[in-house]
C-alpha cells in the first residue's frame, strides 16, 4: 500500500526523534521518502537535526557490528566478539565471547542481541548490542535452529524480559555492589543516579512493578543487590523468601 504524505511525515518524525539512529542514518531516510514523492512534496519532510543527540553517533561503531550480526544470523554463523560493559570504577572487560546469535530484538528502550548458552544448549543469553565490539564471523562453524527452538527461545526470553501482571508500581530503594551497575542499567535504563553508600555499594531509587517476577530478579545476584530504605518493602520481600525458599 502507497503511504499517504501524512503516514510518511509520521516516519521521518519517528525516526528524527528516536536516538537510536545515527544523523546520517537519519538524513537518508528522509532522502528515501522524499524520492517517493514528487519534488512539490520535498520541503515538506525536512526536518532540523537533533545535534544534542550524542548516542550511536559514529556509523562505523554501531551500525557496523550490527549488520555482521544480522549476516551472522541469516547464514547460520556463529560469531566471536568482545562484551564492554559499563563500570562505576573503570575495568578491562575484552574477553572474546564465542555463541551462536538467534535474533535481534527490542526492550526496554534499548536493542539486545539474544545467543544461544554456550554450555547449555537450551540456554538463551541477552547481550546488550551497544555493548557490543569488533564483531566477527567464525566462517567454519554453522549451527542450525528449527522453528520449535526458535519458539522456544522467544518463550524463554518472555520469561527474562517482560514483568506478570500481579504486583503494582512503587517506588523503591534499591542497594547494590559496583560489579552489578551494567546490570542495573540494564533493568532500569541509563537515566538512574546512583549515590555512593560505602567503597564499592551504592543506592538508587527506581519504580517498577514489585512482584515475584521483580523478587526472583533480585535473589539471582546472590546478596549483591538488597532492598533497603523501607520498612515495609523489606519486609514483603522477607515474608516472599519465607514462603517462597525457606
Amino acid at each position: 500500500t502507497t503511504l499517504d504524505t501524512m503516514e510518511a511525515k509520521a516516519i521521518v518524525d519517528l525516526i528524527y526523534s528516536s536516538d537510536f539512529f545515527t544523523l546520517k542514518t537519519k538524513e537518508n531516510y528522509k532522502k528515501r521518502i522524499q524520492d517517493m514523492f514528487s519534488i512539490h512534496y520535498h520541503a515538506y519532510f525536512d526536518k532540523l537535526l537533533n545535534l544534542h543527540i550524542e548516542k550511536n553517533e559514529n556509523d562505523q561503531v554501531f551500525y557496523k557490528e550490527l549488520e555482521v550480526v544480522v549476516n551472522a544470523i541469516k547464514n547460520h554463523k556463529k560469531i566471536r566478539f568482545e562484551y564492554h560493559k559499563p563500570f562505576l570504577t573503570k575495568k578491562e572487560n575484552n574477553k572474546k565471547i564465542e555463541l551462536a546469535p538467534i535474533d535481534t530484538y527490542f526492550a526496554n528502550n534499548e536493542y539486545y542481541l539474544l545467543c544461544q548458552g554456550a554450555i547449555d544448549s537450551q540456554l538463551c543469553i541477552t547481550y546488550r548490542l551497544d555493548y557490543v565490539k569488533n564483531v566477527e564471523i567464525i566462517n567454519d562453524s554453522s549451527f542450525f535452529f528449527s522453528e520449535l527452538e526458535i519458539q522456544s527461545f522467544h518463550e524463554k526470553l518472555k520469561n527474562i524480559t517482560y514483568m506478570y501482571g500481579e504486583g503494582k508500581m512503587e517506588i523503591i530503594e534499591l542497594e547494590f555492589h559496583e560489579s552489578v551497575y551494567s546490570n542495573i542499567i540494564d533493568k532500569f535504563g541509563k537515566n538512574i543516579k546512583p549515590k555512593k553508600f560505602s567503597n564499592d555499594t551504592y543506592k538508587i531509587q527506581v519504580k517498577n512493578v514489585i512482584n515475584s517476577t521483580f523478587y526472583s530478579w533480585i535473589i539471582g545476584f546472590g546478596g549483591k543487590i538488597q532492598i533497603s530504605g523501607n520498612a515495609k518493602q523489606v519486609d514483603k520481600f522477607k515474608k516472599f523468601l519465607n514462603e517462597k525458599f525457606l
